[in-house]
């Protein structure tokens, strides 16, 4: 008989946590749960059950202690992985406009609508910033190519002492 009442109230309180539990979840103003937010309540129910089995151990009540332990797990965990979800939604959302704003003022420009001094200065600084960079392109080239004509210059003047070197040796032999 005393199994039988306390299963009574273990399992109506246990529902009673899990009702309270659901409605405070899905009644945080989302219409679903994402994926962060269904992992956080798991993950915090059966924390929560754990932790709360252990504690309603101490105290004689165990199975009271796994149904508030788990309520309150997954009260918490659906809350901080809701929050986790809609920091990730907020980035992705922030992303999106600045694309399509970055989008919207192309097309402006390019249809002419919308061009003012900022548009202006960013894009000759820009020129600018890309002619200088061909203008040390072109002199770093020309500085290989007069290094290039030095070298060749070097190189045909030691053939010429190497050859006038050798004549010599070949002389002092008597062509030996």
């Amino acid at each position: 008989m005393k199994t039988k009442t306390i299963m009574k109230r273990f399992s109506g309180k246990l529902l009673g946590g899990f009702l309270l539990g659901s409605v405070i979840i899905t009644g945080s103003g989302c219409e679903t749960m994402g994926p962060n937010a269904s992992q956080g309540a798991a993950v915090g129910a059966l924390s929560g059950a754990v932790i709360g089995g252990i504690i309603g151990h101490q105290s004689g009540e165990t199975a009271e202690g796994v149904a508030v332990g788990a309520t309150a797990g997954a009260v918490y965990g659906g809350i901080v992985g809701n929050e986790k979800d809609q920091e990730i939604w907020r980035e992705e959302t922030e992303r999106e406009n600045a694309r399509w704003e970055q989008e919207n003022r192309k097309n402006e420009i390019i249809e002419g609508r919308s061009i003012d001094d900022a548009d202006l200065e960013a894009a000759r600084k820009r020129a600018e910033a890309a002619e200088a960079e061909l203008e040390e392109l072109k002199r770093e080239q020309q500085e290989a190519i007069r290094k290039a004509r030095v070298l060749e210059e070097y190189e045909a003047r030691e053939a010429e002492a190497r050859a006038e070197a050798e004549e010599v040796r070949r002389a002092e032999t008597g062509g030996y």
